[in-house]
């Protein structure tokens, strides 16, 4: 199954999540997230993508419907961080033109059909 450990290393992983508290640190040094520890969030963050992504590969998340909701959850982990409605959707728009995430309300699948009236 995809959420095996494949390695012993306890090093693997950790450098992109290192980049990610970096990302968070410079978010508040620059004054987009309210000052605090960076490691909570980047926590928070990192654990957002990884839950979709182990429901993407699982196949009970469609990929359009994990892009949508990866930007929803890392936009209220923003906002609640203190960032600037403005600013954060310029930098999410930025996001989904370099991802080709697609335009309009996703596809929901097999969830909207399991889970919605």
């Amino acid at each position: 199954m995809f959420m095996d450990q494949v390695a012993s290393d306890d090093e693997i992983g950790l450098d992109t999540f290192d980049l990610l508290v970096a990302g968070v640190r410079r978010c508040m040094d620059t004054g987009r997230f309210s000052p605090a520890d960076p490691v909570p969030l980047a926590l928070q963050l990192w654990s957002a993508a990884h839950g979709v992504m182990a429901l993407v590969l699982s196949g009970l998340l469609e990929d359009d419907l994990a892009l949508a909701t990866l930007d929803s959850t890392w936009r209220n982990l923003c906002l609640a961080s203190g960032d600037d409605p403005a600013r954060l959707d310029r930098s999410l728009a930025k996001v989904r033109r370099a991802v080709g995430a697609p335009a309009g309300r996703p596809s929901t699948g097999r969830f909207d059909a399991r889970h919605r009236g």
